[in-house]
């Protein structure tokens, strides 16, 4: 037997005798522990107990840091004491009471055999019992009886397992794997064919579902409403063909993508319709059955729906999204806004005949009252001396009287219309007489701080008109605009030539034709929505009192453009007004305008011109212009039309309009004909401004760009210089 040091668990710093130097170690006195510490000199800090189990208690409560003694002791006493927090300072493996790996080297404790000095036969028979019980194994079935329940238990020894493995466990998975596979196979056999039925099972349930899925996606796209469903995040499971050719999408495309922030115009999509989506969904608000909002197209077109809807449920009444069906009402809308807008401008309208009626009933009647007080009042100041005292009143009376007169002159225009008697003018020449009148001087002496700006187009075309009525339109705009502007700021008088190729929705139906426009606009405050409904009615003024106003001035500009066959768009907000008066123009020239440039220098030599546009009247002009001047004509009204037949024809130049409706446009249909005739002269002709599809057929090879309306001079000029090339 061997010696062993014990300490508490837990404690690192003692693994062997080295470490005991200047530890607190108790051994028990008269010991051979005693007696080997003391020869080993094996601590500074010897601690002497009268028993075993008081060093054991000792160590356990905490006392001091290790305990020396034989280890077979030292485990049977912390059984038997139920110590539990003391353990061997070094693990052994034990397979016999012979240590190995002993801690204390010279502690050790050998048990003899002794006999009768002289008695060597039985020693002999001795050593040899014992020599054959170590060799049949009886020795170590003692050891492991006695000494095992105290001892470390050594690991089992590698032969042993081998042996339980092959005797024992090995038949026995064979047998387990025999069974094993039996149960197996009946069980793969049995669940296939479960599986096979359940496949069977689920195949016709699946068909079933396909052909039902089938049949309402059939009733689905045969209804003529949008079907949509969402899910709780707002993305679209479902949508029917209808659905997809609203918004110019296929059902691939659409499918998972987030409704609101997609296809609603923002930032009301997300900002107020989302947040209404997900209450509803979260159920803190009653489904809404009837809803309209608008939607975007693929194309960018808005479109406005009317939506009933319904909250999709799961087996547990848990909401799970939405199934609404939206109804297109965009064509119902625009119609009702356009059948309301024309409501309201016949009434208008019709009111400003009436009142026209009522205005001339008024001006007869006065006439015969301003008689007097106009026509005496001159016969008097013939016959006042210059100083008499009455001179002033009367002259007062007399003014008065004039301006009295003027009043009921515009009355009668009101009632009457203007003069019938009409001739070529251009609205350039008047505004320039207008602008250097006495009146015209006299208003911006009234008001110093209005700077009034021209920007008059040179190639303006005339107008059939009065020349008197039309300066007093320019009159009575310019004053109203001069009087709008508070403080410091400016008046524009603008010309310009506008061919209006589609019908025109403004403040008045402007309907298609060329027109010459004049424009007036101040930087003002604006004019309010209310005014704007009554500010051409007779009398209605909101001048301030004691400025000149009898309410009739934009009356007057109302009558005589419509008297001239012409149409007014008026525009205002907090930046400005601005009025655009539209008179159609004439091909008529005034009698004494100086023609600078001669026919001659642009006639053609009968080459021949393709005109393409989608208006009769265009080309039916167009090609009088052309044949006017020396040109072989040929006229057609739409692109396809055109590279039809210049597939087995050929012209000298093309005169292409950009816009065309229905077909292609001007840019397509010359990059189509270029095809065929690469070198092909064009001109391009529109009623717009120069847009980017005009720069890029002018990239393609065409090579002018003339806007409408067009004339003779300009025409001409532009085919000679083109041909020349």
């Amino acid at each position: 037997m061997h010696g062993t040091i014990f300490v508490r668990k837990g404690e690192k710093t003692i693994r062997g005798r080295a470490d005991l130097k200047d530890k607190e170690v108790i051994v028990m006195r008269g010991d051979t522990a005693h007696e080997y510490a003391v020869r080993e000199n094996l601590s500074d800090k010897l601690i002497l107990t009268d028993s075993f189990e008081e060093a054991m208690r000792l160590l356990s409560k905490g006392k001091h840091d290790a305990v020396v003694i034989q280890q077979l002791v030292g485990l049977q006493l912390i059984k038997r004491l139920g110590i539990s927090n003391v353990v061997n300072a070094v693990t052994f493996q034990e397979t016999s009471l012979k240590p190995v790996n002993k801690p204390l080297s010279g502690f050790e404790q050998k048990f003899c055999i002794a006999v009768q000095d002289g008695d060597k036969e039985l020693l002999a028979l001795l050593n040899e019992g014992l020599a054959i019980a170590i060799a049949n194994g009886t020795y170590d079935e003692l050891s492991k009886k006695w000494f095992s329940p105290i001892l470390p238990q050594g690991p089992v020894p590698l032969t042993l397992i081998l042996k339980y493995i092959l005797f024992i466990l090995v038949p026995t998975l064979f047998l387990l794997g025999i069974v094993g596979l039996w149960y197996l196979r009946r069980e793969v056999t049995k669940k296939t064919l479960n599986l096979q039925q359940e496949i069977k099972e689920r195949k016709a349930t699946e068909e079933a579902l396909l052909l039902e899925r089938d049949r309402a996606q059939r009733y689905l796209d045969t209804v003529e409403a949008i079907i949509v469903a969402l899910d709780r995040e707002g993305r679209i499971t479902l949508i029917n063909k209808k659905g997809c050719r609203v918004l110019g999408y296929i059902e691939d495309e659409l499918i998972g993508q987030h409704w609101f922030s997609t296809y609603l115009p923002q930032p009301d999509g997300m900002e107020i319709v989302y947040p209404f989506f997900l209450k509803l969904i979260n159920g803190e608000i009653e489904a809404t059955e009837y809803f309209e909002n608008s939607i975007i197209s693929r194309k960018g077109e808005l479109r406005q729906i009317a939506w009933h809807n319904g909250l999709m449920r799961d087996e547990q009444g848990r909401i799970i999204g939405t199934l609404s069906a939206g109804e297109d009402i965009t064509e119902r809308k625009l119609t009702e806004v356009a059948l309301r807008e024309s409501e309201e401008k016949l009434a208008r309208s019709k009111k400003m005949e009436s009142l026209g009626l009522l205005a001339g009933g008024i001006a007869h009647d006065l006439n015969n009252v301003l008689a007097g007080i106009v026509s005496y009042p001159e016969l008097l100041l013939l016959d006042l001396p210059e100083d008499s005292t009455l001179r002033k009143p009367i002259e007062t009376m007399h003014k008065s009287g004039q301006r009295a007169a003027a009043i009921v002159q515009d009355l009668l225009t009101l009632a009457t219309g203007v003069a019938t008697t009409k001739g070529p003018l251009n609205l350039n020449d008047l505004v320039c007489d207008y602008l250097n009148f006495p009146e015209f001087k006299k208003l911006e002496q009234f008001h110093p701080t209005v700077t009034v700006k021209t920007n008059l187009d040179n190639g303006l075309f005339n107008v059939s008109g009065s020349h008197s009525h039309i300066r007093k339109v320019v009159m009575n705009l310019v004053s109203n605009a001069m009087e709008a502007v508070e403080g410091s700021g400016n008046v524009t008088i603008s010309t310009a030539n506008r061919y209006v190729d589609r019908f025109l929705s403004g403040y008045d139906d402007i309907n298609i034709g060329e027109y010459a426009v004049l424009s007036v606009s101040d930087d003002g405050s604006g004019i309010s929505s209310d005014d704007l409904e009554r500010i051409f009615e007779p009398f209605y003024s909101k001048k301030a009192m004691g400025r000149s106003s009898t309410g009739l001035g934009l009356t007057v500009v109302w009558n005589v453009v419509r008297d001239h066959k012409g149409y007014i768009d008026l525009k205002s907000d907090e930046n400005g007004t601005t009025f655009e008066l539209y008179f159609p123009v004439t091909r008529e020239e005034i009698s004494d305008k100086v023609v600078y440039i001669s026919m001659k220098d642009y006639k053609g030599n009968g080459e021949t011109i393709l005109v393409v546009d989608d208006v009769e009247s265009q080309r039916v002009i167009s090609c009088k212009m052309l044949e006017t001047l020396g040109y072989k004509t040929k006229a057609i009204s739409n692109g396809e039309e055109t590279v039809e037949y210049l597939k087995k024809h050929s012209v000298d130049l093309i005169l292409l309009d950009m816009i065309m409706d229905p077909g292609i446009n001007g840019r397509e249909t010359y990059e189509r004909i270029i095809k065929i005739h690469p070198n092909q002269k064009a001109i391009i002709v529109s009623g717009f401004a120069e847009t980017e599809e005009v720069k890029e057929t002018q990239k393609l090879g065409a090579s002018k760009f003339i806007k409408k309306p067009l004339t003779i001079e300009k025409i001409g000029l532009a085919i000679k210089e083109v041909l020349g090339k």
